[in-house]
Parts: structure tokens; sequence; C-alpha cells
């Protein structure tokens, strides 16, 4: 039974859109807008003609994938503000050597770098991911002098 009213040429075809200004580098297990948006494009072309998807379902969807998106640049800011504190601290590195052991690593950040997004901070010349960390040493303090000559 032909549907009459329905113009083919108003249906999306997969290629039309084009999503070349939302990549971002991230990594493969990682989903981006892009993914989003080719999953939506399926959706809508796969989508049942007679119970179609409203468009403010579209729009729901987009909202809540932007908001993850939002939240996802704001953990990584926070991360990296993070690490940048750490620098010109003491603290203890946990990593394993060349032979599997764990290695106990002491000395001051000298410096935070970023690889893939990721931070990596440098102590006694060495890069260790941020979660290698496992203590903060506080720098020694004086005990308080007192300067009351009052011996009564």
């Amino acid at each position: 039974m032909p549907l009459n009213g329905v113009n083919p040429d108003w249906m999306f075809r997969p290629g039309q859109v084009t999503t070349s200004s939302v990549r971002t580098p991230r990594k493969p297990e990682e989903l981006g807008m892009e993914d989003f948006l080719q999953l939506m494009m399926a959706q809508m072309t796969n989508q049942d003609i007679f119970n179609p998807v409203s468009d403010t379902d579209f729009i729901a969807q987009m909202a809540q994938f932007s908001t993850l998106q939002g939240m996802n640049a704001l953990l990584q800011h926070q991360l990296s503000s993070y690490a940048v504190s750490y620098v010109g601290k003491n603290v203890v590195i946990a990593d394993l050597n060349e032979r599997g052991e764990l290695e106990r690593i002491e000395g001051m950040v000298e410096r935070v770098t970023f690889s893939e997004g990721q931070p990596m901070i440098f102590v006694n010349g060495r890069g260790f991911e941020l979660h290698k960390v496992m203590e903060i040493i506080a720098p020694a303090t004086k005990p308080p002098v007192d300067d009351d000559d009052d011996d009564e």
C-alpha cells in the first residue's frame, strides 16, 4: 500500500549531515558528539514511520549529551587544577620498577605536563601519572619560640 503525501526527498540520508566541526580528540572507547549524531541519524532513518519519535525526544537526548560533555570538561579542568597544585610539594610515589617490585619514590614535584589530556607530574626528573601519588608530605615546621622573658 503506497503512502500518499510522503516525500522521500524529505527523509534524512546517511552522509547528508557532516559533523567535522564537532570532532575532538578522544580515546577510542569514548563516545563523542560525532558518534551521538551518527546514532541519532540512524535512529531517525530507521524509525517506524507510523510511530515516529517526537522532535522533543531528540532535543532532550541532545541536551542530556551536551550536559554530559560539559560535566566531563569540568572534571578535566578540576583534575588539571588539582595536578598543578602539587607543584613544589613533597610527595611519595608508588611505582613498579622494571623487575615488577613496588618502589617508593620521594621528592618534590618539579612540574606538571599534560599528555592526551591526562596530567603527568615530574619527581626527581621522572614522569608519573597522578594516581600514583600515595602521600603528600607537609614541610617540617619549627616549634613556636617563646619570647617571654618574664621569670617570676
